[in-house]
């Protein structure tokens, strides 16, 4: 409020006293004493200052990121390590060997049991009682496979049924409900390889679950185009496993997609790949399926370009990719974070953090994240199309990746699981 007005002056003798005008922010003098005699009228109160405006709320800021727990280093002789399980692959043949990384305080690969069938270009899972799900790929001889083998901690054991199928280069993920056995469902709307899929988590919003795929090239090899690039399909509805279209999707395939989860803002994301014009593209795009229904949305790009690349989920919620081929078709040492403004409703405001590179350019390789937060990048193509065996560790406290031991034997192509 402004201060109080000037206060009129006492009249002098027998005169009228003068009208005492308020100045608006000053406050106000006394006036003077008027003369002896007879006292004049009581000058005119000043007017008082208005009222100053009330200044705007300020914005409230964005909450930050949940911090990451550092590694607390493996003591004793049974200490609890991260174990990270490297499952066949190639470089010039589908390997039958496996192998254990334990990141203890002294890392090292040992050998592990034998796959039944050497495999490439397959799928693995590690299913809710911890066993390890295999399945299809192409062999030595390069014919599709349709086994499938399950290693329960000690061995690998076919499964008491093959896929009905042979497959290569596919999608397998672990739905809600499992009944052991192979069994035909719906076919998706349309045919595709080199593609992402992902599965929604059960929710009081979706309890059936859902799973996305997205991407990928069709029957004549090429990339598939927008109006049939990405679908849905309801595991649990009415009718169930029923596959829908979902809109906005730009064609791309050998792709990466994952699902994240900020401030319970849980949305999918899909980076890179091959584009129409058959080069890697920087593309990225956001899936909110809280409600379900939307379609996907860009959001920020990729500051580098790639394909056959890696990405995983932070456990802070953000998205960590590295390597890929650039267009020349060269393997990249470029790593960079993804992290969203949640505040941003479609998340289309977001920023991608280039991180400190690899230690090897490498595509075609595997990445995991083990139980205490750090990602671990394993083998893959480098320069020359040159299969690797290094293995290197990134730390999200110093941004930076750390060589590990080296594989027994290079390969590319295989799967990787983070042993829970």
């Amino acid at each position: 409020m402004g201060g109080t007005g000037n206060t009129g002056g006492t009249g002098n003798m027998g005169g009228t006293g003068t009208t005492g005008v308020g100045v608006p922010g000053g406050a106000g003098s006394t006036g003077g004493t008027g003369g002896t005699g007879t006292q004049g009228p009581t000058g005119q109160t000043g007017l008082s200052g208005g009222n100053g405006n009330t200044g705007g709320t300020g914005a409230t800021g964005q909450t930050g990121l949940t911090g990451y727990t550092g590694y607390t280093g493996a003591t004793g002789a049974n200490a609890t390590t991260d174990l990270v399980l490297a499952i066949g692959g190639q470089p010039t043949a589908s390997l039958a060997t496996t192998e254990l990384l334990s990141l203890g305080a002294d890392a090292s690969w040992t050998a592990n049991a034998p796959l039944v069938n050497g495999r490439s270009y397959f799928q693995a899972v590690q299913l809710v009682d911890g066993r390890i799900l295999i399945a299809g790929g192409i062999n030595a001889a390069g014919q599709v496979l349709n086994s499938a083998e399950i290693y329960d901690g000690t061995n690998w054991v076919s499964t008491a049924s093959p896929m009905i199928t042979g497959r290569q280069r596919f999608q397998m993920l672990v739905l809600p409900a499992s009944t052991g056995a192979w069994t035909s469902t719906n076919s998706m709307l349309t045919a595709r390889y080199d593609f992402a899929a992902v599965i929604i988590p059960n929710s009081a919003t979706l309890p059936s679950g859902r799973v996305i795929v997205a991407g990928g090239y069709g029957t004549a090899g090429t990339v598939i185009p927008a109006s049939t690039a990405s679908e849905n399909l309801n595991v649990g509805g009415n009718p169930a496993f029923q596959w829908s279209y979902i809109t906005g999707f730009t064609p791309r395939a050998q792709l990466q997609m994952v699902v994240l989860n900020i401030l319970s803002a849980e949305l999918i994301l899909a980076t890179g790949g091959i584009g129409a014009g058959n080069i890697p593209v920087n593309t990225a795009q956001t899936f909110s399926y809280r409600p379900v229904g939307q379609a996907w949305v860009a959001t920020t790009s990729m500051v580098t370009a790639r394909n056959y690349h890696q990405m995983v989920t932070l456990q802070d919620g953000r998205a960590l990719v590295a390597g890929g081929y650039d267009a020349t078709g060269n393997p990249i040492v470029q790593a960079e974070i993804y992290s969203p403004n949640v505040f941003a409703g479609a998340f289309a405001s977001a920023t991608w953090f280039s991180q400190n590179p690899l230690g090897q350019a490498r595509a075609e390789f595997s990445m995991v994240v083990v139980p205490d937060g750090r990602a671990v990048a394993v083998g893959g193509y480098t320069t020359g199309a040159t299969p690797l065996a290094s293995a290197e560790v990134y730390s999200t406290t110093t941004n930076s990746w750390q060589p590990t031991r080296t594989m027994t034997s290079p390969r590319a192509d295989f799967q990787a699981i983070a042993m829970f």
